[in-house]
């Protein structure tokens, strides 16, 4: 370990890229949105990747980017005083102010509205290379419907008794699909008895890729125990703040077992939360030579919604193939049988500017619990619907879709909706 990141540390300098100063991290946990309120610093780190200058505070922090001319990368570093920049400022001047920036997902345009409904035709994504296609969501953001009660916080916050809230239970159904599952239950990180146990189960009933979210715990018992089901993992970055000392951690993680791995993310849904597009693009450019020092060649992904990917296509660019993730609930417009036209219409949107790359879905479900959003309506039959209508659309592309997700997920918050805990399909 030590000597990977010393030769992480040497291959920066030959890049000319600077390290982030700071060492106080603070992995987040796996929440749909964030806002980071931004202080006044002294001590600023220049980032320069070809064409983009990202300017971070002490912290790692994002502040503002700079578009530039540049042939080669070069970091520089000065005493600059940067004026104080609050959340609604900096959300305000991206996104529109009818928009919910909250731990609830919504699917905000950062420039002109594109509101993907149902009812709306669109001729389907092509399938191209490994990866193959399918994606994202578009929605607005209502009022909440209070007339649906929020029931108590379930206790299980891993498999209980695995009970299907599906017709079909049989491995056959959800053959060659991924599915995204929590590593946090309901007293802290999973251990290995839980996930030996879980990832039997999930690769039992079909599913060949987990997604997992951030480096708060320990990836490589993760990677253990994917391996000894087969599954190939989806794992990385939540946020882009701290991103060479937070690779630096999961590689040290991994310790060289990549062969599990089949993606690395950078960044879940920045831009939608209010984040700049070119800061995602500069950190992938980071993090990629790193993993590559460390031994991963495969996919390494930044992952946003539908309305971020159609109006920033520089995220699929950057990216190895357009990960996007994708909520037919959160548009008040499409009820649970709706679903599944609901986001293989958006992967067609996503594919219009994909250039030829691979659109994959890497979140999409629906809640059993929670307030209801015009016509989506959160219960377990309308869950049961939901699902089944994803699994029936991507049928003939199960690679294309990531179920979201295995269990409830008891430590997050509600959200205006109050359905982030609710989207767990078995074990209630």
């Amino acid at each position: 370990m030590k000597a990977i990141i010393l030769g992480i540390a040497a291959s920066l300098a030959k890049l000319g890229l600077a390290v982030p100063h700071g060492n106080n991290q603070h992995h987040r946990l796996h929440l749909r949105h964030e806002i980071t309120d931004y202080s006044t610093v002294t001590d600023i780190v220049t980032i320069t990747a070809p064409n983009a200058v990202v300017w971070v505070d002490q912290y790692g922090n994002i502040i503002s980017t700079e578009y530039r001319d540049l042939p080669t990368p070069k970091a520089t570093t000065s005493d600059i005083v940067v004026p104080v920049v609050t959340s609604s400022t900096a959300v305000t001047s991206i996104v529109p102010t009818t928009s919910i920036l909250s731990t609830s997902q919504t699917y905000a345009p950062t420039t002109t509205p594109f509101i993907l409904s149902s009812s709306d035709s669109v001729s389907p994504a092509p399938v191209s290379s490994v990866l193959t296609s399918a994606t994202s969501a578009a929605a607005s953001t209502p009022v909440p419907d209070t007339s649906t009660a929020v029931p108590a916080a379930s206790s299980s916050g891993t498999g209980g008794d695995k009970v299907s809230q599906h017709n079909d239970t049989s491995s056959a159904q959800w053959s060659g699909f991924g599915i995204c599952y929590e590593l946090i239950g309901s007293s802290g990180c999973k251990d290995q008895g839980s996930l030996n146990s879980d990832f039997g189960f999930l690769a039992s009933m079909g599913y060949t890729k987990v997604r997992t979210y951030d480096i708060g715990c320990d990836l490589g018992v993760v990677a253990a125990a994917a391996a000894s089901q087969g599954l190939q993992l989806i794992v990385g970055l939540n946020g882009i703040g701290n991103v060479v000392p937070d690779i630096t951690t999961l590689i040290g993680m991994i310790n060289g077992n990549w062969a599990p791995i089949d993606t690395v993310v950078i960044g879940n849904e920045v831009v939608n939360s209010g984040g700049d597009a070119g800061a995602v693009v500069a950190a992938i450019a980071l993090a990629r030579p790193l993993l590559a020092i460390a031994g991963f060649t495969k996919n390494v992904v930044t992952v946003d919604t539908f309305s971020a990917h159609v109006n920033h296509p520089v995220l699929c660019q950057s990216s190895d193939y357009c990960a996007v993730n994708a909520h037919a609930f959160f548009d008040p417009n499409t009820s649970a049988d709706g679903a599944g036209k609901f986001v293989t219409n958006a992967a067609a949107a996503v594919a219009n500017i994909a250039s030829g790359k691979a659109v994959i879905v890497t979140e999409s479900g629906w809640p059993w619990a929670g307030l209801s959003n015009g016509l989506a309506i959160p219960s377990p039959a309308n869950q049961q619907t939901a699902i089944n209508s994803l699994n029936l659309a991507f049928s003939g592309n199960p690679g294309g879709l990531f179920i979201f997700q295995a269990f409830d997920a008891t430590y997050k918050s509600p959200g205006p909706f109050g359905v982030e805990q609710y989207f767990g399909i078995y074990g209630h």
